[in-house]
């Protein structure tokens, strides 16, 4: 099972790279380019994990992760805000509004992988399978 994620970002280059990340990542991605956006697509649409540049248009990434949060059957979805480098105040803000963790960019499939694991459950244990199947370890 593929895990279907959408990601929150208004960069094209941006989108690039992470479509590129995810698709490496067995991963189906939806984007949208504003918070207003992905709380409808959350609304209309399941997804298992949300992506997100919190410096987005319209709404910002504390106040669309809050709209999220309130809607009662996508309450427990993960989301990961991406950022460039580590501010606590803004990592605490974060936190308060309901990310879940923070992934940093420049983001590797490594880096995005090791989140994927660790709020997907599911996609850990696919990840694990497939990774001894090949034998490179």
């Amino acid at each position: 099972m593929n895990p279907k994620v959408l990601v929150i970002e208004s960069n094209i280059v941006s989108r690039f790279e992470i479509r590129k990340l995810l698709n490496q990542l067995c991963c189906e991605m939806v984007t949208v380019v504003n918070g207003a956006l992905a709380v409808e697509a959350v609304e209309r649409e399941d997804f298992d994990i949300i992506i997100m540049n919190p410096n987005i248009a319209l709404l910002s990434g504390v106040a669309t992760t809050k709209k999220l949060r309130a809607l009662r059957s996508k309450s427990e979805l993960p989301i990961l805000a991406m950022v460039n480098g580590y501010d606590i105040r803004l990592g605490y803000d974060y936190a308060l509004a309901g990310v879940n963790d923070l992934v940093y960019m420049p983001a590797s499939r490594e880096s995005l992988g090791a989140a994927l694991c660790k709020w997907l459950p599911v996609y850990r244990s696919s990840m694990t399978e497939a990774y001894y199947k090949t034998g490179t370890h």
